[in-house]
């Protein structure tokens, strides 16, 4: 986990630090007391206008700590929703951020087609890195990752 999304802590735990909007305050968040219920963190993701490298730490974080998909996927896409378009403070670090959450959607789908042989997590991870493809068509980590998906 880099330095800005937090520090790291005992047994693979980290703290993500999410600035408190207009102020100089942050909140702090370890991992091991994320919130069972997603929406409660996406309440506070949006309200407080949470840079979007913060709402990918914190997919990850689900992910890495609890190995829940379901709340790692509803941060993802809550990060890729089109409202998020409109704000202008994340006007300059959209697009690459909603790439990189496309791709660790797309990650996600294409692990659930390996492991349970799932043709529609094939679909879906395939769709999840066109879209990144449509955002970056020039970074390679898109083609190593479709190819994946041609394995699965």
């Amino acid at each position: 986990m880099s330095s800005s999304a937090g520090a790291p802590a005992s047994r693979g735990e980290s703290t993500l630090y999410f600035p408190v909007d207009s102020s100089d305050d942050w909140v702090s968040l370890e991992s091991k007391d994320l919130p069972e219920d997603g929406d409660k963190i996406l309440d506070l993701l949006r309200m407080e206008l949470v840079p979007l490298k913060l709402w990918h730490a914190l997919a990850i974080e689900y992910f890495r700590q609890k190995n829940d998909t379901e709340n790692m996927m509803k941060v993802l896409e809550a990060a890729t929703d089109k409202e998020l378009e409109s704000i202008q403070m994340y006007a300059s670090q959209l697009h690459q951020m909603q790439f990189l959450m496309y791709d660790a959607m797309g990650a996600s789908y294409t692990q659930k087609a390996v492991y349970d042989g799932d043709e529609d997590a094939v679909k879906k991870s395939a769709e999840m890195y066109q879209r990144g493809e449509n955002l970056n068509p020039f970074d390679p980590r898109t083609w190593l990752s479709r190819a994946w998906t041609e394995f699965c």
